[in-house]
């Protein structure tokens, strides 16, 4: 969660440092703050925010303040919205239209949902592909492919948005395929549900110092 506080590496937006900033550890667990359940709505919500301040969005609204309040209130958008709109292809997006309307109490035109939609999957992609990132790394850095055509490896993931989210193991698996184990080595990396993962991982460690 933790890797790069620095931001050296890591991709940084505005929305990113708005949402660090209501943070209770400011400047830390930067790569979470990305890539987290816990943060993927309050990341869509300040980029719908932008959105109505530069005129593209919820035009029918006059100011900030007449805006309904879950809009404007932090942490009031989850994951679990993401989710529903993600995969929504209902006719003009009525899906999203009553979710908008339960969650937010955000009425949207047609247009709008279809931008709100656009914005969530970019939301997703880029959490999905970060956490890639360090899952290749390892992969490499231990050479987790050497030793033949038939090592292949499986990837224990805990997690409600890697287990959950409609579509995000597949979007890491995209990403898996673009980073140096390519192709080849997406196909021979296999991604599980491990319940309980941090534990477990911990028992391993434990195990392995005491070895």
């Amino acid at each position: 969660g933790s890797f790069d506080n620095k931001l050296k590496v890591l991709p940084v937006t505005k929305y990113d440092v708005a949402v660090d900033e209501l943070t209770a550890n400011k400047g830390f667990h930067l790569f979470e703050k990305r890539v987290s359940g816990m943060f993927l709505g309050e990341i869509l919500r300040h980029i719908l925010l932008d959105f109505y301040n530069r005129g593209l969005l919820f035009r029918e609204y006059d100011s900030v303040e007449s805006l309904p309040h879950r809009l404007t209130t932090p942490w009031e958008l989850n994951s679990e919205v993401l989710s529903l709109m993600e995969i929504d292809d209902s006719t003009e997006l009525k899906a999203t239209e009553l979710t908008l309307k339960q969650s937010l109490r955000l009425p949207t035109s047609h247009q709008e949902r279809l931008a709100i939609q656009q914005l969530t999957r970019a939301v997703s992609k880029r959490a999905a592909y970060l956490s890639a990132i360090p899952l290749a790394g390892i992969l490499v850095k231990t050479g987790a492919f050497e030793g033949g055509v038939h090592k292949e490896v499986d990837i224990g993931v805990d997690g409600s948005v890697v287990e959950f989210y409609p579509g995000f193991r597949a979007m890491i698996r995209d990403a898996l395929a673009l980073t140096q184990i390519g192709n080849k080595g997406e196909r021979r990396s296999h991604i599980n549900i491990a319940k309980d993962g941090s534990g477990v991982g911990a028992a391993l460690c434990a195990l392995s110092a005491k070895c």
